[in-house]
């Protein structure tokens, strides 16, 4: 037998007080720490948790001590890494996660050190189906892990990924024996007491190895760890007690694998009353909906640097034309300090979620400021010259061609052709568009922004004013790459008679048909197959006594809907390719919940609940912007999607993957420590699909994260658009988290076929992400419109993009893609200039495979769900 025993201290870098509060404890405990291993040479390691920013958070207040600290991680009695922090799963993206490792990895090695090649994640609330896949990319084989698996009763188990990856994982209560079992430390009984402790973990190991946590939140560093040892030893003479960094127990373990338990995918399972300490926490689930604003920031802020920044940096060296690649660094980084998970999750106290703001903010400025950059260098002249057309390339960051409907706002001055109206005299530009080609193109003007003061130089103090035009058109754009268009003034008055059809409360496209009922509930008509979904977009509210972690209601609740709520439909867009409608309504709930009586009172607020309803011409789904003036407190509001889809079972997005679950829950589990919820993490993405095909599906791009299924005779997808609460552990009351404020939400309401794949949701939820990269240039009349431009493509439809980027050695490029679906397949990447050479990578972009280019092409294989890394050099 052998006993793997870990000393560390898990370090919430802010959480029930501010991250400077911490960082004093933290300084501390570090400089104890040092002190204890220059004294005491029986001390041999100490696990400083798994987060590199906390030599970050030392050594700028100890800068004369951090050498003696770098010495210690040399010599091995300090073990780092691989996290840079400790992040949460569900609510950051897959690109994220690898992000966090790379930086962690990065940091251990300028302090001298590999980092702990372990899966430290011990106080992660749930975890995602791909993260042993995520691991093994970084060389990782193991993991602690303290929640998501429910009433597990064992020490050690093989988690599957999807792609079939193995992790071998140890689970437990990480801060057990310190809370339970310490405290009896130098009493009679204590030996006693750490003998039954050491015999329970024995009994839950089917292999003879077991693991052993001295560990919790931010404890300082137990000086007695060499005398508990000893203790061990002498109580368990025939057993190895092994005082070393967790990577040597993985290799043990690999054994004994073939023995131990076997789990496959996402770990969500919530826990029964605990029989005892050894077994696993709770998983709070509803973290996924708490402070809904942070979500939503952190989402689009992620989505600027995935879908803009990285791509657009690989563009500008692509084209010689290169970008500082570090200012995308210092972005990421500000970006990663607010993904721990007390701080993410909404659990924190205001403090803390008043300040994250700050932080999304310097990932936006210097995202903005790069694209500012991008744009000035394709431009030859300022938008203020006197020339008479404009040149629009539109971008697109997706490895296929799209085919769709653009949006674009153009700054226009000193137009030369300008027509009034008939009654007003309201005067506007009046232009055609035109492709490459020279074509017309359709467009719509969505509308007009007068006399808008812009600057007109980024390096100087210069201003202008200008009329912004918005435009929709539909054109293709090639795969990785930018399509061109042109604005010219036009002599003849430019209409477009061509609308789509509509009424006063209907619109329809060649694909579906949706409908406005009197409450302002949708009806969605599936031209291609005729199914019918009817009384979507419904709200439902109920009272909230819960905090950051956990959703619950008031023994006196009660649920308020808006069914027989009458509203306001109006007509706002009409045009050649695309309608809009907007919906209005006064949604009356209880403002507040009596804190006394913890009844929901009878004054009442009124929630002012504006949607916008678009259908574009091309697409075969409708999508909704929402924004709600929430004036009512401690309540949850929920959106209802009626799917009338047959099945038993539903699935919901996660990073590099889909899961599968069965729809409302398990009645067994409804008088657990921690009842199991209907709500349940996703990335955006929830549907609900019958054995046909036939199906809805929900997409969103920002900020919402927690839905599910019910088990009801419509099968409706229920998505928590936000809960507001003012109880925070450590906290005598939380303001910010009641959310007083105006809330926008956006997302598309897509019908599915038998031809649906996860990929088009995939791509639906990419075009919400308000990425889109457009460069406007003001040219003379024989000025050449430039041609259409493609960098590759990707030849499989089964196959996502995940990110486009200069690779970390600046040497190369990168391409990250995975298989979108159960069976395994093979892809062709068709670059569109020469390649030098190109190679398979992990997610450290060191080189596994050589791959062979063959007419500037390279062929890949995939398992199902598989992760692949391919990096090139251009010729």
């Amino acid at each position: 037998m052998k006993l793997f025993y870990i000393n560390s201290t898990h370090w919430d870098r802010e959480w029930y007080v501010p991250f400077q509060h911490f960082r004093y404890n933290l300084v501390k405990t570090v400089n104890e720490l040092i002190d204890i291993l220059e004294s005491d040479p029986e001390y041999k390691i100490f696990t400083l948790d798994g987060q590199t920013i906390v030599l970050e958070d030392y050594s700028e207040i100890e800068p004369e001590r951090a050498e003696k600290l770098k010495s210690f991680i040399q010599e091995g009695r300090i073990v780092v890494g691989p996290w840079y922090v400790m992040p949460d799963e569900y609510l950051v993206s897959g690109e994220s996660l690898i992000k966090n490792l790379s930086v962690g990895h990065k940091i251990a090695e300028q302090w001298g050190v590999k980092p702990l090649k372990y899966g430290y994640a011990n106080d992660i609330f749930g975890h995602i189906a791909q993260l042993p896949q995520i691991f093994k990319g970084f060389g990782i084989e193991g993991a602690y892990i303290g929640r998501g698996l429910g009433n597990t009763d064992f020490n050690h188990f093989v988690w599957q990924s999807p792609d079939g990856t193995e992790c071998l994982t140890s689970i437990g209560f990480y801060g057990a024996f310190i809370v339970g079992k310490l405290k009896h430390y130098g009493t009679e009984e204590f030996p006693k007491i750490l003998k039954e402790w050491i015999e329970l973990a024995m009994s839950r190991s089917e292999a003879p190895v077991v693991f052993f946590s001295n560990t919790n939140d931010h404890t300082p560093v137990d000086r007695r760890t060499p005398e508990i040892l000893n203790m061990i030893r002498e109580q368990f003479p025939e057993t190895e007690v092994c005082d070393v960094d967790l990577s040597k127990m993985v290799e043990e373990l690999k054994k004994y694998k073939a023995v131990l338990p076997r789990v496959a995918g996402e770990l969500s399972e919530p826990r029964d009353a605990m029989e005892h300490p050894a077994r696993n926490l709770t998983l709070l689930y509803h973290c996924l909906s708490a402070h809904y604003p942070l979500k939503q920031q952190n989402d689009y802020c992620q989505n600027l640097l995935e879908t803009r920044v990285e791509p657009m940096l690989a563009f500008s060296s692509l084209n010689d034309q290169p970008l500082n690649r570090r200012f995308s660094d210092v972005a990421w980084k500000w970006l990663l300090q607010n993904h721990p998970h007390d701080s993410i999750c909404g659990c924190s106290g205001d403090r803390v979620h008043g300040q994250m703001p700050y932080r999304f903010e310097q990932t936006e400025d210097i995202a903005n400021r790069l694209y500012e950059a991008f744009c000035d260098g394709q431009r030859t002249v300022s938008l203020t010259d006197d020339k008479t057309d404009y040149i629009i390339k539109v971008y697109n960051t997706l490895a296929t061609v799209v085919d769709k409907t653009h949006t674009v706002k153009v700054a226009m001055k000193g137009f030369s052709t300008v027509r009034e109206g008939y009654a007003m005299k309201e005067k506007h530009n009046n232009f055609l568009l035109l492709d490459q080609s020279g074509s017309e193109v359709d467009y719509q003007i969505e509308r007009i922004d007068r006399n808008r003061l812009l600057r007109t130089s980024s390096v100087a103090q210069k201003f202008d004013t200008f009329d912004v035009y918005t435009i929709s058109f539909k054109a293709p754009v090639p795969a990785m790459g930018y399509a061109s268009f042109r604005i010219v003034p036009a002599q003849k008055r430019v209409a477009f008679p061509d609308k789509m059809p509509c009424g006063e409360n209907w619109a329809e496209n060649d694909f579906i048909r949706f409908e406005i009922g009197q409450n302002g509930r949708l009806t969605i008509i599936d031209k291609r197959n005729g199914k019918v979904y009817k009384n979507l977009c419904g709200y439902v509210d109920n009272g909230e006594v819960g905090d950051g972690w956990r959703h619950e209601g008031p023994m006196n609740d009660f649920t308020v809907s808006d069914f027989g709520i009458p509203a306001e439909i109006s007509l706002i867009s009409n045009g050649a390719v695309k309608t809009v409608f907007k919906i209005t309504k006064a949604f009356k709930i209880p403002q507040y919940l009596d804190a006394k009586t913890l009844d929901r009172g009878e004054t009442k607020a009124e929630l002012t609940i504006i949607s916008t309803i678009t259908l574009n011409r091309d697409s075969a789904f409708v999508t909704v912007e929402t924004e709600i003036d929430n004036t009512a407190r401690d309540h949850r509001l929920k959106l209802m999607l009626p799917t009338a889809t047959e099945g038993d079972t539903y699935f919901a997005s996660q990073a590099f993957c889909k899961v599968t679950r069965p729809v409302g829950t398990d009645p067994e589990k409804a008088s657990w420590d921690e009842p199991e919820c209907v709500e349940r993490n996703m990335n955006g993405i929830i549907g609900k699909q019958s054995a046909d095909g036939n199906g809805l599906s929900f997409v969103a791009a920002e900020g919402l994260h927690e839905g599910g299924v019910l088990n009801d005779a419509d099968s409706t997808v229920g998505v928590t658009l936000y809960r507001c609460f003012d109880r925070v552990f450590m906290q005598t009351e939380s303001h910010l988290s009641q959310l007083q404020r105006r809330l926008t939400f956006k997302y598309s309401i897509v019908p599915m076929t038998a031809d649906t794949s996860y990929t088009d949701l995939l791509l639906i939820q990419h075009g919400l992400k308000n990425t889109e990269m457009s460069v406007v240039d003001k040219v003379s009349a024989d000025t050449e419109t430039p041609e259409a431009v493609s960098y590759f493509e990707i030849e499989n439809p089964d196959v996502a993009l995940s990110l486009f980027k200069v690779s970390e050695d600046g040497e190369g490029y990168v391409i990250r893609m995975f298989n979108a679906s159960n069976e395994p397949t093979n892809s062709k990447i068709s670059f569109k200039f020469d390649v030098a050479k190109a190679c398979e990578t992990d997610l450290l972009e060191n080189k596994t495979a050589e791959l062979s280019v063959d007419g500037n092409a390279v062929n890949i294989g995939f398992k199902p769900w598989e992760i692949k890394t391919v990096k090139f050099k251009k010729l």
